[in-house]
């Protein structure tokens, strides 16, 4: 079940709507000063390189929290995508725990 994960994050559709959900909420540039418009044309001239990544030799770096006032685009790009896979496999797995 598990074993394409990461193929369901970097896939078109996915990528795209969490791009229209950070649109939609407006969300504001980060440290990198990127509006929404322009990750949009970034995200069109480099998502293969990206996705290539993600799915061959990304390693993610141990997470240090960070308390920032405004969220960039990208972050919220990434937790968006990350989300719409991840969370309803987690009510899956809560629903399945609680069952048993």
């Amino acid at each position: 079940m598990h074993e394409h994960l990461m193929e369901a994050v970097v896939a078109e559709d996915n990528r795209r709507r969490a791009l229209e959900a950070v649109k939609r909420n407006r969300s504001a540039a980060g440290i990198d000063h990127m509006t929404t418009n322009e990750l949009e044309a970034r995200l069109q001239a480099h998502w293969e390189k990206i996705r290539a990544k993600l799915l061959g030799t990304y390693v993610p770096s141990p997470v240090r929290r960070v308390e920032i006032s405004k969220p960039s685009g990208r972050p919220l790009l990434c937790r968006r995508t990350l989300s719409a896979i991840f969370s309803p496999l987690s009510f899956e797995l809560l629903a399945t725990l609680f069952l048993l």
